[in-house]
């Protein structure tokens, strides 16, 4: 049953999340997150964001409370059972991510020769056309250290992609790329969204290209709590 199941909700209860007593993040949460939307996590430097988007990747567990996807509490769910959830969801890294041993082609192939979901030839075929239109071909044989660190931060952005997950998760993806990248970038969640592939896209970034073209709603983080703004943001579209 969950295998099929598509994500339409996502929930904390009574969430607490703590590395320290002196570096609590959240405390007795309870939210539930916007969904169908491209959500923006804000708040103060230091608050917490990118340890929200680790929880609602399944990459870590509460300290205490309840996570809940759809009616399914997270926490009580083994490895297994929670491997069809996470073949929806990709998750794109801050910082690192890549496997030094390996080309960034193979970085990116990865996931999907682990997980066996397409033929050797399909996996070539998917991995080469999202290589081409982010202009990273003429690098795919490299590794991560030997190229740029707009290179690498790339390829672990498209990585989060090449699942064509149902919900997409990125923290700050545009650090370190240039405009064109942030535009194709933009350009490629748009089309997904608009496709029904994606339905479900959570953020960390202050770049304003994104917040004007992609940003429908924000969840603040702030006093160890989440709250949503009263008003979705409009996005910013060309006339």
């Amino acid at each position: 049953m969950i295998k099929h199941e598509s994500i339409e909700k996502l929930s904390f209860k009574s969430l607490d999340f703590e590395f320290s007593v002196q570096d609590r993040i959240l405390l007795e949460c309870d939210f539930e997150f916007p969904m169908n939307k491209v959500v923006a996590v804000q708040g103060n430097f230091g608050c917490g964001k990118s340890t929200i988007l680790k929880l609602l990747a399944t990459l870590i567990e509460p300290t205490a409370g309840e996570y809940w996807i759809n009616d399914h509490l997270v926490n009580s769910m083994s490895f297994e059972e929670l491997i069809p959830y996470r073949l929806k969801i990709g998750y794109g890294f801050d910082y690192g991510g890549l496997l030094n041993n390996k080309s960034l082609r193979e970085n990116l192939m990865l996931p999907l020769q682990y997980h066996k979901l397409l033929s050797p030839e399909g996996i070539n075929e998917r991995i080469g056309e999202l290589m081409e239109k982010f202009d990273l071909s003429f690098v795919g044989s490299h590794r991560p250290s030997s190229v740029s660190g707009s290179q690498r931060k790339l390829t672990c952005v498209l990585r989060a992609l090449v699942m064509n997950p149902e919900m997409l998760i990125l923290d700050n993806p545009t650090h370190g790329l240039n405009e064109k990248a942030v535009g194709l970038l933009i350009e490629e969640i748009q089309q997904r969204l608009a496709s029904g592939e994606l339905k479900h896209v959570f953020l960390v970034t202050d770049h304003k290209k994104m917040h004007e073209e992609l940003i429908e709603q924000r969840v603040w983080v702030d006093g160890r709590k989440l709250s949503e703004n009263v008003e979705a943001v409009s996005k910013g579209k060309s006339a």
